[in-house]
């Protein structure tokens, strides 16, 4: 097959998927909602997901850092959580989260109870007050080749409510030494890349995605829109941005 050929296979499949590409925000069910119940049916109705439930399992966790005290036994356990969920079936408890573009659906805690085993053992580092503070807290991070390895950190330890991420670059090969992802993202945005990789670590984190980059026009909205940034963390390469970028903290 001549390249050309090959184009003209590739380049309307490029073209179709160019918007599915640019997806990085997780769908979050709560089943108690009808709305909610009957929009989760639907993708359920696809053959094709991948489903990951261990809300029992998370739930025992729950239960165990709350009575960290006490030694139980699994039949113990499974009591408590038992009547922890009460007439609630387990299907519907806490929340499923439907990521689009690996067709994956995970259930798990909802929000409060997510923080609460996600960054139990941050407690030997940072007292609870110290972790409230920081979940209140907006970074920005500019330039994701070194920035996405900064960015899936910040979401690990939980060390913010929201993460706004800049760059226009996309995902080459050559990239990969220092981009801890997978080679079928080769040719994605590297800001999508990294949203992705955060929103599959903590769903409830907010992140706003600047995929064209972080520029003079849009560059206030960075630091400002929704609220002013309490950090930013600059890893671009291009030095006129450094300048402005830091001009604009200053200020």
């Amino acid at each position: 097959m001549t390249n050309a050929s090959l184009e003209k296979i590739i380049n309307p499949i490029i073209k179709n998927s160019s918007t599915e590409n640019l997806l990085f925000e997780p769908s979050v069910f709560r089943l108690k909602k009808n709305e909610d119940k009957e929009n989760f049916s639907r993708i359920l109705s696809n053959n094709d997901l991948k489903i990951t439930d261990t809300i029992f399992q998370q739930l025992c966790e729950l239960l165990l850092i709350r009575n960290s005290s006490k030694t139980l036994t699994s039949e113990e356990l499974k009591k408590q959580v038992d009547d922890y969920v009460n007439e609630d079936s387990l299907f519907e408890y806490g929340v499923w989260v439907f990521y689009p573009w690996n067709k994956h659906v995970v259930h798990v805690l909802d929000k409060d109870e997510f923080l609460e085993v996600i960054t139990n053992r941050n407690k030997q580092k940072i007292t609870e007050k110290e972790q409230a503070a920081l979940l209140q807290k907006k970074i920005g991070i500019i330039g994701m080749s070194v920035g996405q390895s900064i960015a899936s950190a910040i979401a690990i330890e939980n060390l913010c409510s929201e993460i706004r991420i800049g760059d226009f670059d996309t995902l080459e090969l050559s990239n990969c030494n220092r981009i801890n992802t997978s080679l079928y993202n080769l040719g994605l945005n590297k800001s999508v890349i990294a949203a992705r990789s955060i929103s599959e670590i903590n769903p409830f984190i907010k992140i706003i995605c600047f995929t064209e980059g972080v520029t003079e026009e849009n560059i206030d909205a960075f630091f400002l829109d929704g609220g002013k940034l309490d950090l930013l963390i600059e890893e671009c390469d291009n030095i006129n941005m450094k300048l402005l970028a830091a001009v604009s903290l200053a200020l």
